[in-house]
């Protein structure tokens, strides 16, 4: 340090390291915990996860181009209507199929990482969450193999952020410095207990009860959602 510390700073400098690596080791331990009871639920869910995004995506798209229509039959005149098209079925070859399989591997393990948390509140993370999705299913439907695999790579590749560890540590050489240290890391600790999942570890007898209850939520989620898009899905 550039100058002495009395006595008093100098114990309360210590001090304050010591709350803070226990702070770094609570974040640490909240953050597994809550990670792998996620990871858990994920698990458990994934056909109803990636069955309410697709259709969540699809509900908007709907609702998009309801929209749009009603817009273009203004310009056009309200009597107007879309003439009728019949869908074209073509089949598919051996290598086709192969190529539809690992499509679909891919899209599943990248629809579960890029999943919207909806476990917790954050609208700026399921916004983003739900642009990416929009994105995986078109290029899931209409790219390529290996434009799947670029995006799946780019997704998959963000799993376990909130474990990597910073290995080269700043020197805090000031009080000031460690009490605004030890004041972000309380905040952000505070934040990671708000998390309705870590909630859920901490006052449940039994944490894993919980699954029922998210299983209730996917059904009349779904039940709506099947509700709602089942004109377009019954053409596919």
């Amino acid at each position: 340090m550039s100058h002495q510390l009395s006595s008093e700073d100098d114990f309360l400098f210590y001090a304050l390291q010591i709350e803070i690596k226990q702070l770094l080791s609570k974040i640490q331990s909240v953050k597994t915990e809550t990670f792998e009871f996620e990871n858990f639920l994920r698990n458990e869910l994934e056909s109803e996860i990636i069955e309410e995004q697709e259709l969540s995506i699809l509900y908007k798209n709907l609702q998009k181009a309801k929209k749009e229509k009603r817009l273009a039959q203004k310009k056009k005149g309200k009597n107007y209507k879309e003439p009728i098209s019949v869908p074209v079925v073509s089949k598919i070859t051996d290598e086709e199929k192969v190529v539809l399989k690992d499509k679909k591997k891919l899209y599943r393990e990248a629809m579960l990482f890029v999943h919207p948390d909806r476990f917790s509140n954050n609208e700026q993370d399921e916004n983003l969450a739900t642009e990416i999705t929009t994105e995986l299913i078109r290029v899931y439907k209409q790219g390529t193999l290996q434009e799947l695999q670029q995006i799946h790579q780019q997704i998959t590749s963000q799993k376990n952020l909130s474990s990597i560890q910073i290995s080269q540590e700043k020197q805090l050489d000031t009080l000031e410095l460690l009490q605004q240290k030890k004041n972000e890391l309380e905040k952000e600790l505070v934040q990671l207990q708000k998390r309705h999942t870590y909630i859920v570890l901490t006052t449940y007898a039994n944490p894993k009860d919980y699954l029922q209850e998210v299983k209730a939520y996917y059904k009349d989620r779904l039940f709506k959602l099947r509700k709602r898009t089942r004109k377009v899905t019954s053409l596919k």
